[in-house]
């Protein structure tokens, strides 16, 4: 059973719909967390939920589209801990359905910064520490509907097919280090990064359910997929 109350773990996108409570459950569990959003109402909204738990994490805000947040991302964290043992990449951004070249250039940009580039930034910068694991995780979220491509979602099906593709690089050249990379596949979910392309007709998932889904497929189950649908 994995130990939780040992463990040290990032989410980026902990303010999200998936991030919050993500992170309120692996606080509960014991787990210590660096909780990034670029909002720090946000944060700090979460972060008085988990204290009524007696709980203390550490807050990271900052924008990933920012290079120079990297910088303060190595300082709080390497100046604090000798590795990390999960890190959650849940960033993503997503405005509106719109036929893919309807995109300005700037919102095009933006959101390839956001939903792609940032993800390198984050493993290039925290890639040393996660090695330095005894048990390292690397967990994406996905859509499957999504990311193999759906019509006037633009640069989220873009993003969502590239993100895959650097976790399976990712996964790939770390065989022999035993980092457990993980692509979850997600159901639509009525709120959150999706929310825009969901009809009257979708199914509501609980939340909670879910996030007890990936907790499970991302620590307690043993399983070598690759890729788990939850």
């Amino acid at each position: 059973m994995y130990n939780f109350e040992e463990s040290i773990g990032v989410i980026f996108g902990a303010t999200g719909l998936i991030g919050s409570n993500l992170a309120f459950k692996l606080s509960d569990l014991g787990s210590k967390l660096i909780l990034q959003s670029r909002s720090i109402k946000k944060l700090k909204n979460l972060d008085d939920k988990i204290k009524k738990k007696k709980i203390k994490q550490i807050l990271l805000e900052g924008n990933l589209n920012n290079k120079k947040f990297y910088e303060n991302l190595q300082k709080i964290i390497y100046s604090r801990f000798d590795r990390i043992d999960f890190i959650f990449i849940l960033v993503a951004n997503f405005d509106r359905l719109t036929p893919l070249t309807h995109l300005k250039h700037n919102e095009w940009n933006e959101l390839i910064d956001t939903n792609i580039n940032s993800t390198w930034r984050v493993l290039k910068e925290l890639d040393p520490l996660l090695k330095k694991s005894k048990n390292p995780r690397l967990i994406f979220l996905d859509n499957k509907e999504i990311s193999e491509g759906k019509a006037f979602c633009n640069a989220l099906s873009v993003s969502k097919a590239a993100i895959k593709t650097l976790a399976k690089v990712y996964h790939i050249e770390n065989r022999n280090l035993n980092i457990a990379t993980k692509i979850l596949d997600l159901p639509n979910l009525r709120r959150g990064v999706t929310s825009p392309i969901i009809g009257i007709k979708e199914k509501e998932y609980n939340i909670e359910d879910i996030v007890k889904k990936i907790i499970h497929e991302s620590f307690e189950k043993k399983n070598s997929s690759l890729t788990v649908k939850i």
